[in-house]
C-alpha cells in the first residue's frame, strides 16, 4: 500500500478539528497516527477498525495543534507502524503514552522493534522491504 501521510496544521489559538477528519479520512480506514503540539509529538496511537472515528473522538485531540497519520493495509501493519514510532520516540522521552502498543486482537505478534536502537530499527525495516523512515515527520 502506498504511504499516505497527512498533516493537519492549525493556528496556535486553535486545536485540531474533528470535522476535518471526516472530510480527509475514509470511513473504516486502518492506520497509525501522531498527535503533536506544534512540532513536538506527544502521543502515538492506531486504529485497527476506523481511524476517522478514533481520532475524531480522541480524548487528547483538544491538546493537539497537529495530527499526522498513515493509512495501513492491515491491523498488523498499523501495529508495526505504531510500535516503530512509539519505540523511537519513547526512548527520546517525548511521549505521554505509558503503555507499549498492544498487538491487534487475535494476533500473536510481538513488537519487532523493542530492544533495538533507531538505526537497527531502520535496518530491520529496510531488510523487510518496509521503508517507514520516509514518513516519519519528526526526523531530520
Amino acid at each position: 500500500m502506498d504511504h499516505c501521510l497527512i498533516l493537519i496544521s492549525c493556528s496556535a489559538k486553535r486545536v485540531a478539528i474533528p470535522a476535518w477528519l471526516s472530510i480527509l479520512l475514509p470511513k473504516g480506514a486502518i492506520g497509525a497516527y501522531l498527535l503533536l503540539r506544534e512540532e513536538d509529538v506527544f502521543y502515538v496511537g492506531r486504529s485497527d477498525r476506523c481511524l476517522r472515528n478514533r481520532l475524531a473522538n480522541h480524548s487528547l485531540l483538544t491538546n493537539a495543534t497537529h495530527v499526522c497519520w498513515e493509512l495501513c493495509g492491515s491491523p498488523e501493519h498499523a501495529f508495526h507502524k505504531e510500535a516503530y514510532w512509539y519505540d523511537l520516540l519513547k526512548a527520546e522521552g517525548k511521549l505521554i503514552n505509558n503503555v507499549h502498543p498492544a498487538a491487534p486482537a487475535r494476533s500473536r505478534r510481538t513488537c519487532p522493534f523493542c530492544d533495538l536502537d533507531g538505526q537497527k530499527i531502520r535496518a530491520a525495516l529496510l531488510f523487510a522491504g518496509l521503508d517507514f523512515t520516509a514518513t516519519a515527520p519528526f526526523e531530520a
